[in-house]
């Protein structure tokens, strides 16, 4: 089922509808054209800044094309697609592909390399062979790392010192370029920042950023369908003082504070550092806070900390905070805490289905008729401060490990359930099955 579904994701057609003018882009365009057909296309994401876009209006890359950046889109309305036949048009937060030789300089230290670039902006991950491996980030204060290359004798550990930019790799078996065909390098970044609403993002692939995907805050009718997602964020967020350490993250589909008619259906996304799909806000503020018709359907989403995430912090006000009408059905959600997240230091915290233990006031939450496999430290993590506000499960199939567990569940402070307890957690969840499997160790 999950591979049918990845099939129709990857070879899904542009389906959107604009009335406007189309603007296109091409790896092989050139800025000075108008971009207005097919002939004359532009070629950088750059390019865009340049255009006066309506409502209406759509920005379509040739498919088969490479775009390396990041983009804002400030006006409402608007599309981001495809055109031409072929694979999804990419967009990635690498600068470029580090596979050249003299991109990487031997130290003094034995098997650590120096990138003869350096990073102003924090770099969340390396990525190499198109996913085949990726390197584990070192931070100052985490895991007991100080700061001392010397200690970079894991190979594919990697460190981005924040005094000289410099990205430093341990790579044991030679220069990294001699073992890599692509070495992709993710930046600190959004790749799609929503600054307008009404904008529909279709049919692109977008990877190697150590921010977000797509994202936005304060936003209406949004729509992020048939795209690709990988290898997502990683980077620093900010030093948790009262912790003594850095905080990473990083979604690949996220909307922040008051949301409404949000939609991500048919989305592809794996190997994100934090959330596949979420609506969140965590802090205290003295306004109104409100995530009204959310619905996320038909995703598979695969190897994430978080498959799909939402949370609502209480207010210290009594003004209105709520969320109402979100739907998650029919998703296809797998390995939650198996992907390249589980290097963070708080990865017990991992699950399909995140809402953390917040008060999370709610009304018409639902989550039905999703295939739920295999989480590492568990499945979910639902709670609220009233019954009445926690979401209605029905219809769902869990699949766990043999020794899993099912994971956090009920009002605060929610109950661990293991996965043997069905019958009780049952009550809550009558429509579903649940399923036990031996995952096959790599």
């Amino acid at each position: 089922m999950a591979d049918k579904l990845k099939y129709q994701i990857l070879n899904s057609d542009s389906e959107v509808k604009f009335s406007g003018r189309a603007y296109y882009l091409s790896e092989n365009g050139d800025d000075n054209n108008n971009g207005l057909s097919p002939n004359t296309p532009l070629k950088t994401l750059n390019a865009i800044r340049n255009i006066e876009l309506r409502a209406g209006d759509a920005i379509l890359l040739r498919r088969g094309s490479v775009f390396r950046g990041c983009i804002t889109l400030e006006t409402p309305g608007i599309f981001l697609s495809a055109y031409g036949i072929g694979d999804k048009p990419k967009i990635y937060g690498s600068p470029k592909n580090y596979n050249h030789i003299s991109n990487w300089l031997k130290t003094d230290i034995k098997d650590v390399y120096c990138c003869r670039e350096t990073f102003d902006l924090d770099i969340g991950n390396i990525v190499f062979n198109n996913g085949e491996f990726y390197a584990f980030k070192q931070l100052v204060g985490n895991f007991g790392f100080d700061g001392n290359l010397a200690n970079l004798n894991s190979d594919l550990m990697m460190y981005h010192c924040e005094q000289d930019k410099k990205l430093y790799l341990c790579s044991k078996y030679g220069n990294p370029a001699e073992r890599f065909s692509s070495i992709e390098i993710c930046p600190f970044g959004s790749l799609v920042t929503l600054k307008a609403d009404g904008i529909t993002v279709d049919n692109i692939c977008f990877k190697y950023i150590g921010g977000h995907g797509v994202c936005g805050s304060e936003r209406k009718s949004i729509t992020v369908k048939n795209c690709e997602f990988g290898w997502i964020g990683g980077s620093v967020q900010f030093f948790n003082k009262e912790l003594g350490k850095y905080v990473r993250f990083g979604n690949a589909i996220e909307l922040y504070a008051n949301v409404e008619n949000f939609t991500a259906c048919y989305n592809y996304i794996y190997q994100v550092y934090d959330a596949g799909i979420t609506h969140q806000f965590f802090h205290d503020i003295k306004r109104k806070m409100n995530m009204i018709d959310c619905n996320y359907h038909h995703n598979l989403i695969e190897y994430c900390t978080y498959s799909v995430e939402y949370a609502l912090q209480k207010q210290t006000t009594d003004e209105s905070y709520s969320m109402k009408n979100i739907t998650v059905s029919d998703n296809i959600m797998r390995y939650a805490g198996y992907g390249f997240g589980d290097q963070r230091p708080d990865k017990t915290n991992a699950a399909h289905i995140k809402s953390w233990d917040l008060e999370n006031r709610s009304d018409n939450v639902v989550i039905k008729d999703n295939i739920i496999e295999g989480g590492k430290y568990g499945l979910l993590h639902i709670a609220a401060a009233k019954s009445e506000w926690l979401p209605k499960l029905t219809g769902n199939t869990y699949i766990q490990n043999q020794d899993g567990n099912l994971g956090r569940f009920g009002v605060l402070p929610s109950k661990v359930y293991h996965f043997s307890q069905t019958e009780e957690f049952l009550k809550s969840d009558k429509n579903s099955t649940f399923n036990i499997f031996q995952l096959a160790k790599k």
